[in-house]
């Protein structure tokens, strides 16, 4: 498997990579149903028999590292995790890009934060505008993860609400992969209305969208301009 911080891992199956000469150096192809990944191999910098870390050239000859490793060895179970959780944290911030238009992006992250309960399995976030401020999440693929992202949410939220004194953090904007959202978006017409407005928002391949009424119930916020997600239509929960 092939892998980039920021990127999604790429298996190195059959027929789906190639190694060609290029000059003094090569050229490394890996693609996928929904991707390609070219790069020039400029050296390699570190080898071991479960691992083997390259230094690569990008278009416009920006340099930067990958990594070819053995996905049957213990010891690459958790660098192939990071990745994934780099990879999703990467996407988090493309989608706050258009859903918080003119905001800024505070805080990203996808590291452990015991202290407060905060898993890396969900990147998070905070934006702010002024003395306004959203928290963010998203989660990984698949059912099992998608359900425990509220939860995740909530505390991330209640976290910034108890650090940002001068902040308002208005609510929670969820970011959960497509199919995944039922679950979270019932529970979340549950909830108090007064105590913070919660967007779910669902992502696949082509970008990101709210989640439709059809499965999160008549919205009773209809809302965001300056202060809320570009998309509106975010509830309050």
């Amino acid at each position: 498997m092939l892998l980039e911080a920021g990127e999604e891992a790429l298996p190195l199956a059959a027929g789906r990579f190639s190694l060609e000469p290029f000059g003094t150096r090569a050229v490394l192809q890996v693609w996928s149903d929904s991707r390609t990944l070219t790069r020039r191999v400029v050296s390699v910098t570190r080898r071991s028999a479960a691992r083997l870390d390259l230094e690569v050239e990008r278009f416009g000859k920006k340099t930067g590292m990958v990594a070819i490793v053995d996905q049957a060895r213990p010891s690459v179970a958790d660098p192939v995790k990071r990745a994934g959780r780099l990879a999703l944290r990467e996407k988090l911030r493309e989608f706050l890009h258009r859903q918080f238009a003119g905001w800024t992006v505070a805080q990203l992250t996808a590291e452990t934060d015991l202290e407060h309960s905060l898993s890396p399995v969900y990147p998070r976030a905070l934006v702010r505008q002024g003395g306004h401020g959203w928290a963010a999440i998203a989660s990984p693929a698949g059912v099992p993860a998608a359900d425990g992202a509220l939860a995740a949410g909530l505390i991330w939220l209640d976290h910034l609400r108890m650090r940002e004194r001068r902040v308002m953090v208005e609510g929670l904007a969820m970011f959960l992969a497509e199919g995944s959202e039922r679950t979270t978006c019932l529970r979340v017409e549950c909830m108090n209305p007064a105590a913070a407005r919660i967007c779910v928002f669902t992502y696949n391949e082509e970008g990101e969208s709210l989640a439709a009424p059809r499965t999160t119930g008549e919205s009773r916020y209809r809302g965001g301009g300056s202060r809320g997600p570009q998309a509106g239509g975010c509830r309050s929960a």
